[in-house]
């Protein structure tokens, strides 16, 4: 490792990981080696790309001399550390639970071999955090819950979870919460298909309870304060099982199908 220069073509050293993917820029101009520091809540991973998770496949994702060095601050496991780059495969970083993590950026030794200006993406990992509930098993026909939060009555502040159930047999997964009006009108989760789509909010209520994805996909559920308007909330369950409302209903559809041709199959 080179000796750290930490003067103004550095540019500001420390940032704050949130849940919206920001850019760490490199300064334009780079003939010393740089770090910065990316800082955390307790619990959560922090995630460091060299390009946004929204961007399309582009020339950048080729720039493979374009290289920081990721490590947790405290130098703790610096086995850990690796080098990222535009490069597909090589462009992402996940830190452990709870950990700062450092960049790193050597410049080139030879001057001529200086590149273009490039960017930095880091956000932190919305569903590492281990207080979450833990799903206790695949989806079956039997009704299975977890809790929100893994231990305790009531769920801790600013805890954010993500969970994702997956299905077989193309059926899709019918996600619920139980009603007890008004205790439970603010126990709140999102939920949408595996692949995200259908998106929508389920509370303890009557008729909004209850969630299926599509046929053949599974289902995201995620909590968050927001849901709840930031108010405290107690623990609750979320009930999850596969949906066998789809398949239950084909034998009897057949069956009508089958007395449709008998009653009017002379006529066609």
């Amino acid at each position: 490792m080179q000796n750290i220069l930490d003067d103004d073509k550095c540019g500001k050293k420390d940032y704050v990981a949130t849940g919206v993917e920001q850019a760490l820029v490199l300064p334009a101009t780079r003939d010393e080696t740089c770090k910065w520091n990316i800082t955390t809540t307790s619990h959560r991973e922090i995630e460091i790309t060299r390009v946004p998770s929204t961007a399309p496949v582009s020339d950048e994702i080729n720039s493979k001399d374009q290289c920081v060095t990721v490590y947790n601050t405290d130098g703790s496991h610096w086995e850990l550390g690796q080098k990222i780059c535009a490069e597909q495969g090589k462009n992402h970083f996940t830190g452990e639970a709870g950990k700062d993590i450092t960049i790193e950026f050597e410049a080139p030794k030879d001057p001529s071999q200086m590149m273009s200006n490039f960017k930095v993406y880091y956000v932190y990992d919305t569903v590492s955090d281990e207080r979450c509930g833990q799903v206790p098993g695949k989806p079956t026909t039997t009704d299975q819950y977890f809790m929100v939060a893994q231990t305790g009555d009531v769920i801790p502040k600013g805890l954010l979870c993500l969970w994702s159930i997956p299905t077989s047999d193309g059926k899709g997964i019918r996600v619920s919460l139980d009603v007890q009006s008004p205790k439970t009108d603010t126990q709140c989760v999102a939920v949408a298909n595996a692949d995200q789509t259908g998106a929508s909010i389920i509370c303890g209520k009557q008729q909004n309870n209850t969630f299926t994805s599509s046929p053949g996909k599974g289902a995201l559920v995620a909590y968050a304060d927001e849901l709840a308007g930031g108010t405290q909330q107690s623990n609750f369950k979320i009930h999850y099982q596969l949906d066998v409302a789809t398949k239950s209903m084909l034998p009897t559809m057949l069956l009508s199908l089958s007395a449709l041709f008998s009653v009017y199959g002379r006529e066609w």
